[in-house]
């Protein structure tokens, strides 16, 4: 029979920590929607929406799947960078409620005005921002006030992608979508810069990782740069060369950066080794389609998919694997199957980046690489679905 003490203890559990609920939120995201996204493109599936099914892909991968785990790792990291508790038990459910409410309105096409699901998308950013404010407020943690405003902005990329939608206005959903896209890669550049090299330090022996300040403002600045001009390009296209050309020279200072941090020396542990690689497709992304915007090659497609299943894929399940094992109490080591996760999602990532070169097999690649990426995510929210519903074997709260 159902245990009822043991039931409250495993709720009680998951909304301890934002990592928890969105962690396994966001794997589920990541094993399903891109699937459903292959059905769509088979005809099995009629979404009936007021949007075409490409920009239902981009949206629901941008604000659901990578929206679930910022809003689980900022929410998390908060409380340890202020020293401040951060949400928690109902108030963290009422979080992921409004994010499931979000996606169930997406899949739901024209049965409902279109500003109910704008309203729910953007209230769920805005609800991050104001949940996460007041532990750095009291705090005084400047160095991360930003990250209110970047959740802030997220919600009006949303809201912008709705409007433009209903509106018939391309360019406008265009701009919204890619707002949030560009800040998710300026994110990875700024939090990656913080975390990478600080957990290689901490476990590889030999000489320090030399500190790069000018070349970490650079990173993040230049990084910065190109989205804010990428992004203006959609109401003024004569700035796409701009855009490229800023976007070449954050791949350069991002790969003297990545260069920097020894990453060859990491290739005996798995869950260091795959931040290392996801961090080098940042490179690789903005260089193909800095290259497209400059010089009009015909990279976009490759350039968008090695940062979206490149870059973000195997950060996020990088990321996700080591968080959680650490706020757990669990030692930080790969299990087995999350290394095989690990080279699903790369190698899912690396096919779909450079799907137009199998020409007339390119529909199977795009079929085999999005089975591949969705599975290294089926494997995590398996093998993870017992570590995030239970209690930290170390017995400390979250």
């Amino acid at each position: 029979m159902p245990d009822p003490a043991k039931d409250a203890r495993t709720e009680t559990v998951l909304l301890a920590l934002a990592f928890r609920p969105f962690f396994l939120l966001a794997g589920a995201a990541g094993a399903i929607l891109i699937p459903l996204w292959l059905a769509v493109l088979q005809g099995w599936i009629d979404l009936g929406s007021r949007w075409a099914p490409v920009d239902w892909h981009g949206h629901e991968m941008i604000f659901g799947f990578t929206g679930a785990v910022m809003t689980g790792f900022v929410l998390t990291a908060a409380r340890n960078w202020s020293g401040q508790p951060t949400a928690h038990g109902p108030r963290l459910g009422m979080l992921a409620a409004l994010w499931l409410a979000a996606r169930a309105l997406m899949a739901s096409g024209d049965s409902l005005p279109w500003a109910v699901g704008a309203i729910v998308g953007t209230g769920f950013f805005w609800a991050v921002a104001a949940t996460l404010a007041p532990p750095l407020l009291r705090a005084r943690n400047q160095r991360n006030y930003a990250l209110i405003v970047l959740f802030f902005t997220l919600g009006i990329a949303d809201a912008l992608f709705h409007w433009g939608a209903a509106a018939e206005n391309f360019p406008l959903q265009q701009a919204g979508k890619f707002l949030a896209f560009d800040l998710v890669v300026v994110l990875l550049v700024l939090m990656g810069g913080r975390v990478i090299p600080f957990f290689t330090q901490s476990v590889i022996a030999g000489p320090r990782i030399t500190p790069q300040p000018v070349t970490d403002w650079l990173a993040t600045g230049l990084t910065l740069g190109f989205a804010a001009v990428h992004v203006a390009s959609f109401a003024v296209p004569a700035l796409d060369p701009l855009a490229g050309g800023l976007a070449l020279a954050a791949a350069a200072v991002n790969l003297k950066r990545w260069l920097a941090w020894r990453s060859l020396a990491t290739r005996a542990m798995a869950i260091l080794w795959v931040l290392h690689v996801g961090y080098f497709w940042l490179v690789i992304g903005l260089t193909l389609w800095g290259l497209a915007l400059a010089f009009a090659l015909p990279t976009t497609d490759a350039g968008i998919h090695a940062l979206a299943a490149g870059a973000m894929g195997t950060l996020i399940l990088g990321m996700m694997s080591r968080v959680a094992l650490g706020h757990t109490g669990r030692p930080i080591i790969a299990p087995k199957p999350i290394i095989a996760a690990y080279g699903l999602v790369i190698f899912g990532a690396l096919l779909r980046s450079a799907m137009a070169a199998f020409g007339p097999y390119a529909d199977l690649a795009r079929t085999l690489a999005g089975l591949s990426w969705a599975g290294g995510f089926a494997i995590f929210l398996v093998v993870y679905w017992a570590i995030l519903t239970r209690p930290r074997l170390d017995g400390r709260p979250g």
